[in-house]
Parts: C-alpha cells; sequence; structure tokens
C-alpha cells in the first residue's frame, strides 16, 4: 500500500530531497477550524463524546484535551479513491505518491530515534458516539498522551489519514516545528498533478 502526501507546490522539491515538516497538534486544531479549506474538526487529537446524560436526561458533552508540549506530528493519506480525492484537493495541489511505504516508514523511525526521544506511528482512529468505540478510544490512549494524535471522530474518516508523532526530550518545547532530514526519497515517490491522479483512479 501507498502513502499519499497533499502538498503545496512550493514544498514539493523541499518533501522529495526528504525535508519532513513536523508540527505540534495545535497547529492542525487550528488548521481544522478554518473553513477556507472545508475541514472544522477543532477536536483533532482529543476525545470527544456527547454521549452521556444526566438523570434528569441533562445532555453531556465533553472533551478530553491532553496536556502536552513537545509532541510534534506528520500526517499523510493511507488510501486514495475517488470518493475522497476532492475533498483530500484541499489539503494540496500536488499529491506525492510514496510506492515504498516499508521504506519511508522506516527511514523516518531511524532518523527520529538517531535524534529525539520517541517516535511511533500508524493508521488514525476514526470514532464515532457510541460504547464500543469509547472503549477502544480509552485503552489506545492509556498507552501514553503522544496517542492522541491519532484520534478524529468518526465524520472525518474520508481523509485516511496515516500519522507519526515525534516526542522531544524538552518539556514545554516552544519550537512550533521540526525539521526531520530523512535524505532524498526521489527512489521512492513521485509528484502528480491533481487531474493526473484522478485519471489513474478512474
Amino acid at each position: 500500500m501507498a502513502i499519499y502526501k497533499f502538498i503545496d507546490n512550493k514544498d514539493v522539491k523541499s518533501f522529495c530531497d526528504g525535508h519532513m515538516l513536523f508540527r505540534k497538534s495545535k497547529y492542525f486544531r487550528e488548521l481544522e477550524e478554518d473553513d477556507k479549506i472545508g475541514r472544522t474538526d477543532k477536536f483533532d487529537g482529543t476525545f470527544m463524546s456527547k454521549r452521556y446524560e444526566t438523570i434528569n436526561g441533562g445532555k453531556i458533552k465533553f472533551n478530553i484535551v491532553p496536556d502536552r508540549n513537545n509532541y510534534y506530528v506528520l500526517c499523510a493519506t493511507h488510501q486514495l479513491c475517488l470518493k475522497n480525492l476532492q475533498k483530500l484537493r484541499k489539503m494540496g495541489e500536488t499529491i506525492i505518491v510514496i510506492e515504498d511505504e516499508v521504506s519511508f516508514i522506516n527511514k523516518i523511525r531511524k532518523t527520529a530515534t538517531d535524534n529525539y526521544q520517541n517516535i511511533i506511528d500508524g493508521d488514525v482512529f476514526y470514532y464515532n458516539d457510541n460504547l464500543e468505540d469509547e472503549m477502544q478510544v480509552m485503552n489506545f490512549i492509556t498507552q501514553g498522551l503522544e496517542y492522541y494524535s491519532f484520534l478524529k471522530q468518526g465524520d472525518f474518516a474520508w481523509q485516511k489519514e496515516y500519522g507519526f508523532v515525534l516526542t522531544t526530550e524538552i518539556e514545554n518545547n516552544r519550537n512550533e516545528t521540526i525539521w526531520l532530514d530523512i535524505g532524498n526519497i526521489e527512489d521512492i515517490a513521485k509528484a502528480y498533478t491533481f487531474d493526473e491522479i484522478k485519471e489513474k483512479l478512474i
């Protein structure tokens, strides 16, 4: 399976040269709230439930937000089809198709491990407001605060995200971004326009 990265044209060369940009989770929550790009998940990387109520029937909504300042995230897409292509287009006009998924993941893991405290990666878990999903969420996040970055509400399952979460040794790190240089990836990745990808999917 390939990994797909939607990216602005100006950033294509940097990405293919192996310069991976990680951002703090709050950047993605603020971005999700920007209606200009058609995404409104202000609960990205948190857990939100409206399933509970008081004994008198009053609705209770709660949102669990982790207290974390030293986690940095890189997101991509793990599954592409015509159904979600048009929506994903709003994330960038150029699509980098990383054909050798295993090599790409290993490059990031090795570089991160050599330079930082920890890195985890995996598919995002899209949860719905039911007991079964809530139990899975709780089992998931008890592994560590960094696992919150893999949570999104079920309405956004069309994004099919794959994430990397980098942990630094510096608590309350004020840097908003971290660049990870994994080396040139042009041998395992290729840039396509939206129309070129669309043709491949038809």
